[in-house]
């Protein structure tokens, strides 16, 4: 009777231990799935976020060469008066093969209601025989265009395929959409390039497709030279140089790349949410991130989604160990605190290789692709942080502005390849002859600029006129397409003791330069300022 009764209470104690040792079993089950499940959770959100970032910054470091491309462009209008169809087509051609989005150039002058006709009339005589203002009516189909107190046409206009007869904006008054005009008013106003939000590209009077598109518009001054109010800029507006660009031309390359991967993405301009791009997926997820960037003035928002393909392939096997592991209490603790530790070090690496990315990806977006300099954007930043030194602690500093002197001719006759070789040659010496502490930075095409702190007029001319002694004996290989190649360097300088604002900095240098260029060109002048007249004096060159 005691052996039964012993038996039956350790079976109880037995099933008592089991029972326990099953919720404990069963606990530590939910919590390791639940492990998991968190683990693949925060992985997936961050490989998406990472790539959403990725895009974003691709896509910017794309425009901002586009709109480098649009400044050096622009010049064409501002220097080049009279410029022919033909001639603007010819020069603007290789800004297609350098930038994969670009669809379409154009020159979009301003032209009050009062001269439409003589406008209308010059533009034929000067080789477009049919040329006339339209725009498109509400069915699509071309119109003469309404009379306005202003006309924007399309006067000159260059497109990524020439052959395309579909593609001709000439005539096509902008002033006919509220959307366009807007981002074209508001870079008027702001002196700067502005995007627009996506719509459908009007691509001609006949075009039987509407691709969607986005237009980046540069402003046009009297002079080329952007007036400090906004009252001047209304006073000296020309026109707009635009670029077209086609989204899906723009961001194949990467949403394709994504799709392959099994991500889908959503790309929306923020003023216009119901045009944009869509690529899906198979068997789409909840995994998804979202992201904001601004482009010129334009909100996208980007939105990437996993598939489920793409989120299995993130899955760790190992962490599968786990549950398996369960058998033993003690190998389940260890190997949970182990798979723990361990995702906690995967997190802290991942996080550490987006830092490091976005830390390379913003020095190349403050670097010049092509010679290595800072760029336009990283050189004004140097530019205004020596102003508002001088604000603190006033010191004598220089300014230059320098211009590869008949670069187009170098161009046009060795090709774009041999030209880059000049630019990278020319900034190489640069980079030789400068202090530490000075910056020389490519502010677009062949223009470059060099900032002297602590150094006088007078030590900055003797500096300029040995850069460009240096520059005329550069001599490159006896072979190959820079054989027997020389060129020159005109330079503008322009000297202060004391903060001024920095486009008037600019704007002594930019004459300086110009009037190098005017007498003769492989020059250095420099700027002086006495009483209320602008001086410029002519260095002449060494022997």
């Amino acid at each position: 009777m005691d052996h039964l009764n012993r038996t039956a209470l350790n079976a109880s104690k037995l099933k008592k231990a089991a029972l326990g040792l099953t919720i404990v079993y069963v606990v530590l089950m939910v919590l390791s799935f639940r492990f998991i499940d968190g683990e693949r959770e925060a992985r997936v959100n961050l490989e998406l976020e990472t790539r959403a970032s990725e895009l974003a910054n691709r896509t910017a470091e794309i425009l901002r060469f586009s709109v480098e491309n649009l400044h050096a462009a622009s010049g064409l209008i501002t220097y080049m008066h009279g410029v022919t169809y033909s001639q603007f087509n010819a020069l603007t051609d290789h800004y297609f093969e350098a930038d994969p989005g670009l669809l379409i150039m154009e020159w979009q002058p301003i032209v009050k209601a009062s001269d439409r006709a003589e406008f209308e009339r010059k533009a034929r005589e000067n080789g477009l025989p049919n040329f006339q203002l339209w725009e498109p009516s509400d069915t699509g189909t071309p119109v003469v265009a309404q009379s306005r107190a202003e006309h924007v046409p399309v006067y000159l206009m260059s497109a990524r395929y020439p052959d395309d007869n579909e593609i001709n904006t000439l005539g096509l008054d902008l002033a006919w959409s509220p959307e366009r005009m807007a981002s074209k008013l508001h870079a008027r106003d702001k002196g700067v390039a502005q995007s627009s939000g996506f719509f459908p590209i009007v691509l001609g009077p006949d075009d039987t497709a509407s691709p969607l598109g986005f237009a980046i518009t540069l402003p046009v001054y009297q002079s080329g030279i952007v007036p400090e109010s906004k009252t001047a800029r209304h006073e000296k507006i020309l026109g707009y140089f635009a670029g077209v660009y086609s989204v899906q031309l723009l961001l194949e390359p990467a949403l394709e790349e994504l799709v392959k991967d099994g991500i889908g993405a959503e790309i929306y301009g923020r003023s216009n949410h119901s045009a944009g791009i869509l690529t899906a997926t198979d068997a789409p997820t909840s995994f998804e991130r979202t992201i904001e960037t601004a482009l010129y003035g334009n909100t996208w928002t980007i939105t990437l989604v996993a598939s489920q393909a793409y989120v299995n392939g993130l899955k760790d096997p190992l962490l599968y160990l786990i549950p398996i592991s369960l058998t033993s209490v003690f190998a389940l603790v260890l190997v949970f605190m182990f798979f723990e530790e361990r995702s906690k070090v995967r997190l802290k690496l991942a996080h550490g290789k987006l830092e490091q990315a976005n830390r390379q990806l913003d020095a190349l977006a403050r670097q010049d692709a092509l010679t290595g300099l800072a760029n336009r954007r990283a050189f004004f930043d140097r530019l205004d942080q020596l102003l508002n030194e001088l604000d603190r602690h006033p010191h004598p500093a220089s300014f230059l502005m320098l211009d590869l002197d008949k670069f187009k001719i170098i161009n046009d006759t060795r090709g774009h390849a041999a030209g880059d070789e000049v630019l990278k040659a020319f900034a190489s010496l640069c980079q030789e002859t400068v202090r530490k502490v000075d910056v020389v930075g490519r502010i677009g095409g062949e223009e470059f600029a060099i900032l002297l702190p602590h150094t006088s007029a007078e030590d900055a001319t003797v500096f300029a006129e040995r850069l460009r002694t240096a520059v005329a004996a550069i001599r490159f290989s006896e072979t190959g397409p820079l054989s027997g190649l020389t060129f020159t360097v005109s330079i503008g300088l322009s000297a202060i003791s004391e903060r001024i604002d920095a486009r008037t900095w600019l704007s002594q240098a930019d004459k300086a330069l110009y009037q190098s260029k005017a007498s003769g060109r492989n020059r250095v002048t420099v700027y002086q300022k006495l009483s209320n007249d602008d001086v410029l004096v002519l260095k002449p060159k060494s022997a």
